[in-house]
């Protein structure tokens, strides 16, 4: 998958009995998590939302990332963050 500017990504990954949800968006040059969540032996938590978006790298090194370990990740709409986010 090819990372863009100015879009939502969302990554889902599993490890030891743990889900895991991350929400990005990217701009020109960075990728920024917006919120996550996860789930604990079937106990569903809560979407934590930051207050500021969370530089994680940039594009360059997020599509290295991505291409190199085994996450899904898959790009979604601006809507679909929005139904993310409630």
């Amino acid at each position: 998958m090819k990372i863009k500017p100015y879009t939502y990504y969302k990554e889902c990954y599993i490890t030891d009995n743990i889900k895991r949800y991350y929400l990005y968006i990217t701009d020109t040059k960075y990728v920024y998590q917006i919120a996550y969540k996860y789930k604990y032996k079937d106990k569903d938590n809560p979407l934590i939302k930051y207050d500021e978006k969370l530089k994680c790298g940039t594009i360059r090194e997020w599509q290295e990332d991505t291409n190199t370990h085994s996450y899904n990740v898959k790009e979604i709409s601006k809507g679909d963050v929005f139904l993310e986010m409630l």
